[in-house]
């Protein structure tokens, strides 16, 4: 699975790109990487899976998150979480 069929399976398992928006959202706000006033919306979700091919790294957690670690961040951002020690070097 790549970056994208990971983040387009993180969009089914939630339901959609808006109910991942908020999912995000939610625990974007715990880890402190968006603010309240600042949300994650669809458009961010679309333009991640549409133009970006994608999640930005700052976010790899927080989807895995909103979709109870179904997907990990290894599947959305391997480049930053590698799956073992190997890849990391």
């Amino acid at each position: 699975m790549n970056e994208l069929e990971a983040l387009e399976k993180a969009i089914e398992i939630a339901g959609g790109q808006r109910e991942l928006a908020e999912r995000v959202t939610f625990e974007a706000l715990k880890l402190g990487l968006v603010t309240q006033d600042r949300p994650i919306k669809q458009q961010h979700i679309s333009n991640w899976k549409n133009r970006e091919k994608r999640c930005p790294s700052k976010m790899a957690r927080a989807i895995s998150l909103a979709v109870n670690s179904a997907i990990p961040p290894s599947l959305l951002r391997p480049d930053l979480y590698p799956t073992n020690f190997d890849q990391a070097i």
